[in-house]
């Protein structure tokens, strides 16, 4: 059986490339200002929140990898969609589930926001540019 493939448009290559780098640019932020970022949004842990930046540099090691390819395999979009499906799931947990600060709730509401656009595009284009 043959692996399906989806072909890296320029509207995917996009989202890709945005996705990397905005998701980068967090990830540097909350490994560099871990307890900055802890008091801001009232979690106290630092290392939680830099352990986090660090699961986000491998996420963008293989979106950034994929963005640069003429094809990748289909279940590796449906897998970063599913994690940023994933992300935004989480998002609404520790917010219900936290004692977070009004900035933090606000911070996480837009974080997820922008994970949500992402994990549509990928969802999308893992439908339509399947070969």
């Amino acid at each position: 059986m043959k692996s399906k493939k989806v072909t890296i448009s320029n509207g995917l290559k996009w989202i890709l490339l945005v996705n990397t780098f905005s998701t980068g640019g967090f990830a540097l932020i909350l490994l560099l200002f871990g307890n900055f970022v802890g008091q801001l949004t009232g979690i106290e842990n630092g290392l939680i929140i830099r352990f986090v930046g660090f699961g986000l540099l491998v996420f963008v090691s293989f979106t950034f990898w994929a963005a640069k390819q003429k094809q990748i395999p289909a279940n590796m979009l449906l897998t970063f969609a599913a994690i940023d499906l994933i992300w935004v799931i989480d998002s609404a947990i520790l917010i219900s589930l936290l004692p977070l600060t009004v900035v933090g709730i606000i911070g996480i509401i837009l974080v997820a926001l922008l994970v949500a656009i992402f994990s549509i595009f990928e969802f999308y284009f893992y439908k339509v540019n399947q070969i």
